[in-house]
């Protein structure tokens, strides 16, 4: 029982959202970062990020559509013109923060 908790508990901070006022990830400067996105299509939202590449298969695990960006704005080309909120998900070791986009009204 005390393991299934520990699951439950791990499980539940995993998908942990923290939200922040500033973006993240307009560029990507750090060294050896590269830009990835994703359209979320059930609530109709871009994200998008600023990784190292080999962290990909694990990110990819997580989320489906992730995908490496071609150009300096994904979410912008793909009609996600407007910026919604930064959010950080995930804990410990496996966490990422993203700059949200939604389509204007």
């Amino acid at each position: 029982m005390k393991f299934l908790n520990t699951l439950v508990l791990f499980v539940t901070l995993l998908f942990t959202t923290i939200a922040s006022a500033d973006k993240c990830c307009e560029t990507c400067t750090a060294k050896g970062y590269k830009k990835f996105y994703s359209v979320d299509k059930i609530f109709n939202r871009c994200g998008e990020c600023c990784m190292k590449p080999n962290k990909y298969w694990l990110y990819h695990m997580f989320e489906a559509g992730l995908l490496e960006a071609e150009t300096e704005n994904p979410c912008k080309e793909l009609g996600f013109t407007e910026y919604e909120t930064t959010e950080t998900h995930g804990v410990l070791a496996i966490k990422m923060t993203l700059d949200k986009y939604r389509k204007p009204n």
